[in-house]
This record gives structure tokens, C-alpha cells and sequence, in this order.
């Protein structure tokens, strides 16, 4: 075991020994940047770099710039162009540039070729978006050398000039030295003017800047030296920045090509013509389900109703609110479809009288079967092209997926959770569109349409109506289920009110003195929000960019520029 530790701190002095050496030589015995405030708002910059390699074999210096930030709400980039390395004699170097990270880095050297000692690089480059805009001022708030070169810098120095002449009292100066977030101030600045005043340039200088430490200047102009970019070209550059943005207009653009594609219903007869029955037979709770496709829980307590019409069970309600009690007439081998075979074994199973207070924290296991046994038998008798909860729940689910990732992103910037967030939100809501009919089913909607027409008309428009079925209670009771489902079952009972006055043989509830057509609807009305809490009820578980001036809160390191580099 000793051994193995042994092997192991030799292998880690072995891999840190170059890092070691790396730092003990690499040296900037100069750092001098000039710059150039230019009239178009871009700014341009030359250093001057004198490194000393020591007696370690070199190919040369990387210079890493920093050109993205989180700055104006969201990610900004400066624009780094124009670039050259040349020596002291201006003779070029050979270069390479490359986007690691958030910086551009200036490989500067020859594979081939190893250096020593000391060596002068002249690196030149333009920036623009590196100046802050204020109402009363303008600015330039720039770190000068960085703070992430491996070795100290002896003499660090940068002089600000302008294209356009300006007077020197009319300029504010800041500039502070040291490590990373410190406002200490750096050694001097001043600024170089003539006998007129006119400035000629503005100097800042530091001395023996250790390992990490850095020089940041500070210098507010008066507005008009420079043009700053117009509002268009503000948007056209966060939208590069920010590209992220577009995400909810893809998106957006998406789900319209997707619900014209897939989404749309076919186009039907464009008519809505009076019916005066269901089209091709279909159940209460299919006319539901095509009607806004979707199963609710109306659709359920409306088919147990129309259960209750057709004569397979009886409702009784008792004196008590909540009080009712299915008593089964038939075997649910009558019944034509699968889902109302379900639907009525769910709710009798072997008995053959059941209080629906019963069915509380049980039918559930039962619903969702029942619900899913609906959704297929309308595909299959080709009224959907594909079952309708199945489409919404993808959708659902993408945009579910999107909105957490929101949530997850938020560390890029707001803009990434906003623009995931809106685009899930997006997806979600026309995840309510996407269910599409087939011809069939559109031509059914139609119908039923016409349906809802003659159940909610009133008695003064059923002249408009030809060959209308004679009015009695027996055809009030085969509608009503569908009246019940469409929601417009007191329109329907308001045109019997004169001729249903006897209780029906399916429901039996406490004698009123004036019993009529209303009235059992709106008894109805309670059994169906008393059936839609208890058929799906569950039991419950057992647990519960701001400006560089000191008083502003400038510091080294802060403002744009800064990086660092090093040897290779």
C-alpha cells in the first residue's frame, strides 16, 4: 500500500512539474496597450507585449480576449475584427485564431520553431460594442491587461486617444489595479494636453502587477464623439447575441405547419342544418367526445343517465344531498358498446343495487379504462384519424419538457428559461388543436351541431323546422342525454314545460309539488356534479451593465477586455 502511494504523489510531482515550471518563468517585463477611441463607436487597440520565456523552450504566446459577457439582459458579444501580431521591427508572426469558451485566442508562434528569453509582440485588433452609453456621458470601461497571465507583469501602461478633438476638462478619469473585483487605484494617470487645452491623450500606469492582478481604466466622454449604433442595429445585434430568442418563433411557426398539416379538421358541407337525433346512433358520451375531443366528466354521468332512459338501471335519490342509489334492470350484455360494458360492470359488479357514495375512492381504477375504451372506439369507427388524448398528451409532454428545461437553463441567462418556458407553453396550448377528425367525424360534428340547434331553440322559432317529431315525454327523455352533453338542457326542458308532468319510470326522487320538465333537470343537474366529484375521487394518502466610475462600482478586472494568455 505504501508503494502504490509512493507511485502515486511521483506521477502527480511528474504531471505538475511543467505547470510549476510555467509559472516560475513566464513574464511580462512590459504591457503598453494604446487605444484608440474611433468616431463610428468601435475602438481600436494595439499592445505591445515584452515577454521573457526565461531559459524555458517556447513556440511562443497565446493572448486571450473575453468578447462574451452577461451584460444588457442577456448575453452580449463584442465584435473582434482586423487583427494582426507583428514584432517590434513590424515584421508579422505567424497566428492562429480560435473561439475557445468565451474568449478569442491569438495562438502567436511556430510549431517548429523554440524560443527563449525575451520577445516583443505588437498584437492589433478592433472592437466594437466595448463602450457604454449613458444620458449625460458616454464611456469606455476596459481592463487593459486581463488578470489570467501565469506570470507577474513589471510595467503595465495604456493611453486612450480620439479621432475628434475634445477638451480635456471636459473628460473623467478613473483606473484601478490588483486582483479580480478589487477597487484599489492603480499608480498614476494623467492626462497629456496642450496649451489650449485640447487633449492629446490620456496615460495610466501601474507597477509590478503580481500573478492575477490586472489594470482596468475608466474614461467618460461628452456625448458626440462618437456615433453610437441606432436602435436597429441595437436589436439586430442582441438578436445575434440572443439567438436563443428565436426559439419561441420556431417553435411557433412549427405548431401552425404542424396543425395545418396534421392538426386541421378535413373541411366539412360548411352548413349546420336541424337534426332531431344523433348521427349514426352514436351514445351520449360519443357525442361528447366528438363534439370537443375530449372525454369529460359530464360525457360519463350523461351515459349513465341515458343508461337510465334505455331502461338498463334506475336513479333514486334520497332525502339526503349526495343521496342516490343505481338499481340494475339489465345485464350489460345489452349494451352495444365496449366501453359502456365497462362503464356499467364498474359501477354494479356483481350487485345489483349500488349507492353512488360507494363508488367514492373506488371507481377510479375503473375511469380511466372506461375513458380509454371511448377514445379507441371512435378511432375505430373512423371518426378520428388517431386518438385524440394520445395526441394531446405528446404534445403536452414536449411542451412539459421544454417548460423544465426552462427551468434548468436559467444559469445561461433569462432569456434561455424565457425562451423555453414560452415556446413549452407554446406547444402546450396547441396541444389543444392537434386532435384532428377524419371526413367522417367532421361531417358528424356538423351533425351534431344541428342537433344542439333543435334541442336549444326556442318554441316561437320551431316553425323554421319541417317534419319535427311530434313533442312528448318519450322523445323530451331519448334527448336528454344529448341535451345534457351539449349543455343546453334547459333550453330543451323549457319546450316541454306544458307537457312533462309526470315523474319518468327511471328516476325516482322526493315528491314535489310541482314536478314538470325543469325540475328534473335541475335534479339532474345535481346527480351529475354529485357522479362527476365521486366517480373520480381518490383517496388520500396517508402523508402531506453598469457604469466603471468608483462611485459607480468600477473595479479591476471589471468592464469589457481583460483575458490573459500565456506560453506554448
Amino acid at each position: 500500500m505504501k508503494k502504490l502511494i509512493t507511485i502515486v504523489i511521483f506521477v502527480c510531482i511528474v504531471v505538475l512539474m511543467p505547470s510549476v515550471t510555467y509559472s516560475v518563468y513566464d513574464n511580462i517585463s512590459n504591457f503598453d496597450a494604446q487605444i484608440f477611441v474611433n468616431k463610428d463607436s468601435s475602438i481600436t487597440v494595439q499592445e505591445t507585449i515584452i515577454y521573457d520565456f526565461g531559459d524555458e523552450n517556447r513556440h511562443g504566446i497565446y493572448r486571450d480576449i473575453p468578447i462574451q459577457y452577461k451584460a444588457r439582459g442577456g448575453n452580449y458579444k463584442l465584435r473582434v475584427s482586423n487583427t494582426s501580431v507583428t514584432d517590434e521591427n513590424g515584421s508579422a508572426y505567424n497566428y492562429e485564431i480560435s473561439y475557445p469558451g468565451e474568449y478569442i485566442r491569438l495562438k502567436i508562434g511556430d510549431a517548429d520553431i523554440y524560443i527563449t528569453g525575451e520577445h516583443e509582440y505588437v498584437i492589433t485588433y478592433s472592437v466594437k460594442r466595448a463602450l457604454n452609453y449613458f444620458e449625460e456621458w458616454d464611456e469606455l470601461y476596459w481592463n487593459v491587461t486581463g488578470n489570467e497571465w501565469p506570470g507577474p507583469i513589471d510595467s503595465a501602461t495604456a493611453t486612450i486617444y480620439f479621432e475628434d478633438a475634445v477638451a480635456s476638462n471636459d473628460i473623467k478619469t478613473d483606473c484601478f489595479a490588483g486582483y479580480l473585483g478589487y477597487d484599489d487605484k492603480c499608480f498614476s494617470e494623467r492626462i497629456v494636453e496642450e496649451t489650449d487645452g485640447t487633449l492629446l491623450g490620456i496615460e495610466f500606469v501601474h507597477k509590478n502587477l503580481s500573478v492575477s492582478e490586472g489594470l482596468t481604466i475608466v474614461v467618460g466622454f461628452p456625448k458626440g464623439l462618437v456615433t453610437p449604433p441606432t436602435t436597429y442595429e441595437k436589436l439586430i445585434d442582441y438578436f445575434r447575441d440572443n439567438g436563443i430568442l428565436f426559439l419561441p418563433i420556431f417553435v411557433l411557426g412549427l405548431m401552425i405547419y404542424l396543425w395545418r398539416a396534421k392538426g386541421r379538421d378535413p373541411k366539412g358541407r360548411g352548413t349546420v342544418v336541424a337534426q332531431y337525433e344523433a348521427p349514426d346512433n352514436l351514445t351520449a358520451a360519443e357525442v361528447g367526445i366528438i363534439i370537443d375531443e375530449k372525454v369529460q366528466r359530464k360525457d360519463v354521468s350523461a351515459q349513465i343517465i341515458q343508461f337510465a332512459v334505455n331502461g338498463n338501471l334506475k336513479i333514486v335519490k334520497g332525502d339526503k344531498k349526495d343521496d342516490y342509489t343505481f338499481v340494475k334492470l339489465t345485464d350489460k350484455g345489452v349494451l352495444k358498446t365496449k366501453f359502456e360494458r365497462d362503464l356499467y360492470e364498474g359501477i354494479f359488479g356483481k350487485d345489483t343495487k349500488v349507492k353512488l357514495s360507494k363508488l367514492k375512492n373506488s371507481f377510479y381504477k375503473d375511469y380511466p379504462k372506461v375513458t380509454d375504451k371511448l377514445y379507441k372506439e371512435t378511432v375505430e369507427k373512423g371518426y378520428f384519424s388517431k386518438n385524440p388524448k394520445n395526441v394531446r398528451s405528446s404534445y403536452n409532454g414536449t411542451g412539459a419538457l421544454l417548460f423544465i428545461i426552462g427551468f434548468f437553463t436559467g444559469f445561461l441567462g433569462a432569456f434561455y428559461s424565457i425562451a423555453f418556458i414560452t415556446s413549452g407553453i407554446i406547444v402546450m396550448i396547441f396541444s389543444l388543436f392537434m386532435p384532428s377528425k377524419t371526413l367522417k367525424g367532421t361531417h358528424a360534428r356538423e351533425h351534431i351541431l344541428g342537433l344542439k340547434t333543435y334541442l336549444s331553440v326556442a318554441e316561437k322559432d320551431r316553425i323554421k323546422f319541417h317534419n319535427a317529431p311530434e313533442k312528448n315525454p318519450e322523445h323530451f327523455d331519448k334527448l336528454l342525454p344529448y341535451a345534457m352533453v351539449l349543455g343546453v338542457e334547459k333550453e330543451w326542458a323549457n319546450q316541454f314545460e306544458d307537457i312533462y308532468k309526470q315523474p319518468p319510470s327511471w328516476y325516482e326522487g322526493p315528491a314535489g309539488s310541482h314536478f314538470g320538465a325543469l325540475y328534473l333537470v335541475n335534479s339532474l343537474n345535481s346527480f351529475q356534479t354529485s357522479a362527476n366529484t365521486t366517480l373520480t375521487s381518490r383517496p388520500s394518502s396517508a402523508s402531506s451593465g453598469g457604469s466603471g466610475f468608483s462611485g459607480g462600482g468600477g473595479f479591476s478586472g471589471g468592464g469589457f477586455g481583460g483575458g490573459g494568455g500565456g506560453s506554448w
